[in-house]
């Protein structure tokens, strides 16, 4: 086989894993919900969201575990598939 072409399939090979891998970890971290509540937030003023009135100083704890089975974000939310971070090139992708 050619230098060249060795060279070719190398840098083929090291695209495809690095992609592969990089979809694999992050659908595990996905699937996992390894913290499924985020870090503590607090408002620093009265505020106004979705016509929710939210006092000065109120505690606001995101559910994360929602958002990672939000079936309108993942294209499979409810199944171990790293064709969730792939796009239509299978290339890596954040949703």
């Amino acid at each position: 086989m050619s230098e060249g072409l060795m060279r070719f399939w190398r840098v083929k090979l090291k695209h495809f894993l690095r992609t592969d891998t990089q979809a694999v970890i992050h659908e595990c971290q996905h699937i996992a919900s390894t913290a499924p509540l985020s870090v503590f937030h607090y408002t620093s003023r009265d505020t106004e969201l979705m016509d929710y009135s939210i006092s000065k100083d109120t505690v606001i704890i995101l559910n994360l575990t929602s958002v990672l089975s939000e079936e309108g974000q993942w294209k499979f939310p409810h199944e171990c598939n790293p064709a969730n971070f792939l796009n239509e090139q299978a290339q890596f992708e954040k949703p």
